[in-house]
């Protein structure tokens, strides 16, 4: 481990922030947190950042986001935007985003090899499909189908369908209200695939509302859970503490990050 891993991987990456790197990685972070900050659209953002990650070698990667994530945490605008558009960026780019993980790991930048590491989204019981009053099952086409529509009454049975292909669709609905997600997002049991659908939605992921009902579903897979807390605020953060259903390693980063 070279002057600079060793800068990298200090007690929980904190040593991340400094200004300059050897390797170009502080600089490269500003300079992304300077470019997203300048673009209001988030499918922008997340478009932008998945071209320049791309870009990257492993090691890069995981260094330029171990600073990110650095000062995502102390809540340095506009870095926890940025450190939110370079996971739903990732989310695209399955390949990068393990080797990224393979590399933190090596390099000891733990946080970033936690929030990289992609687990199975356990279904555990299988939840059943949504009765839409047609007297029969529908099919996956049919329940689709429905889901483009207008109609309110078969849209709220929709948001109980457990198939995320579904919720893609059912998500870009004009008709749908940031309170229906947010009820969705707050639904236990549910759907780790659907909750995952809902938190790589640019469109719904910046509301704070829907990240908090996220957050503190306990089905949410811990690996996404985690790339929310930088944008939590404290208060929120401590609120989420409080939970008996969450993980140690989820309730610890509130913990932290309720301190401000």
């Amino acid at each position: 481990m070279n002057e600079d891993d060793e800068t990298l991987s200090g007690a929980d990456d904190a040593a991340a922030a400094d200004d300059t790197t050897p390797d170009g990685s502080a600089e490269r972070a500003e300079t992304f947190a300077r470019r997203i900050g300048a673009v209001l659209d988030p499918a922008l953002r997340v478009a932008y950042l998945r071209h320049e990650l791309a870009k990257l070698s492993r090691d890069d990667l995981a260094r330029t986001l171990a600073h990110i994530h650095h000062h995502a945490e102390e809540k340095r605008a506009p870095f926890p935007q940025t450190m939110l558009a370079c996971s739903l960026a990732l989310e695209q780019l399955p390949e990068q985003r393990s080797a990224a993980a393979t590399a933190a790991r090596a390099l000891g930048l733990d946080k970033i090899a936690a929030l990289l590491t992609e687990r199975d989204e356990e279904e555990g019981r299988a939840l059943p499909v949504p009765d839409f009053g047609k007297g029969r099952p529908l099919t996956l086409g049919e329940r689709k189908s429905l889901a483009r529509g207008r109609d309110r009454r078969l849209l709220q049975r929709a948001l109980r369908d457990p198939d995320p292909t579904v919720m893609r669709i059912l998500l870009k609905n004009p008709a749908l209200t940031e309170d229906d997600i947010v009820r969705l997002c707050a639904r236990r049991p549910a759907a780790p695939s659907v909750l995952a659908t809902v938190f790589r939605s640019t469109k719904w992921i910046v509301r704070p509302r829907v990240r908090m009902a996220l957050v503190q579903n306990p089905h949410l897979a811990e690996s996404l859970a985690l790339q929310i807390v930088p944008l939590l605020s404290p208060y929120d953060a401590k609120r989420v503490a409080l939970s008996s259903q969450l993980s140690e390693a989820l309730l610890a980063a509130c913990r932290a990050r309720a301190k401000g």
